[in-house]
């Protein structure tokens, strides 16, 4: 998606909004999908500049394969922050593939998904 904004085909806004608050909301995840006062301080900061082929070798999926396999992308993450806390890494010291900086499930909280509502639709 981040590839199509850096083409012009969408906004990073749009792609924001499509990935991270929408999905936020229809699923009614209490404090996830924007960046606001009592919201959890989870972030991707990501490269918009640097294009990378996806290669299967550098993927952190258990099965091994991706299939954007041999794409050319932009918009890699270099940081992620859960709970405010950086738990990934991706730059010249860690390569293309990155380093986990904190073991799965060291930091975070659980996820609060309000059971019985309509999804909220697009503002």
């Amino acid at each position: 998606m981040l590839t199509h904004a850096a083409k012009g085909r969408c906004t990073v806004e749009d792609v924001v909004r499509w990935m991270c608050a929408n999905v936020a909301d229809c699923y009614q995840m209490v404090g996830k999908g924007r960046i606001e006062v009592g919201a959890d301080a989870d972030l991707v900061l990501v490269d918009m500049v640097t294009q990378r082929t996806v290669d299967d070798a550098n993927a952190w999926s258990r099965v091994g394969w991706n299939p954007f396999h041999g794409r050319s992308l932009v918009g890699w993450p270099s940081w992620t922050i859960v709970d405010g806390v950086p738990v990934f890494e991706r730059s010249e010291r860690t390569g293309d593939k990155g380093e986990v900086l904190v073991a799965p499930g060291e930091t975070g909280r659980a996820l609060v998904m309000l059971p019985g509502r309509e999804p909220v639709t697009e503002r």
